[in-house]
């Protein structure tokens, strides 16, 4: 039974590290997201840590991470000042279809109380949703 505990484990630790394939934005592109990133750390005065869990997909539900977050998303207009995602910019930068089907899919209907948790919502489930990651 310990056995199988510790190959279930492992094969557990296996598929959530699994690599996420990555998605190069053009290079004027990727430059306003590494300034904006910047800006945003200026502003919100979160620490760097933050950012690069961003820069690597991850999430985190502390207040910190979300304001951050949610200083970058409207700042590259990606989302509005309500939180919702502007499906149009997001499809100009994102143009392969499977990405506009997670765009579509998770700001259909974001949920939270305050613009920075709808934010927040959206971008969630955008990461949970596909298995590309932003190539920074």
């Amino acid at each position: 039974m310990k056995i199988q505990i510790v190959v279930l484990f492992s094969i557990l630790v296996v598929v959530s590290r699994a690599e996420r394939t990555p998605y190069h934005l053009p290079e004027k592109e990727t430059e306003n997201l590494l300034q904006v990133g910047s800006q945003c750390l200026t502003e919100t005065n979160v620490p760097t840590e933050t950012w690069d869990a961003i820069k690597k997909d991850k999430y985190e539900h502390d207040d910190i991470y979300k304001k951050f977050l949610f200083c970058m998303m409207t700042k590259l207009e990606f989302v509005d000042d309500q939180g919702h995602p502007i499906k149009n910019k997001l499809y100009g930068t994102f143009k392969e279809d499977d990405l506009k089907k997670v765009i579509d899919k998770c700001g259909a209907d974001p949920k939270g109380d305050t613009p920075v948790d709808v934010t927040y919502s959206f971008y969630k489930c955008c990461i949970d949703n596909t298995n590309i990651r932003i190539a920074i």
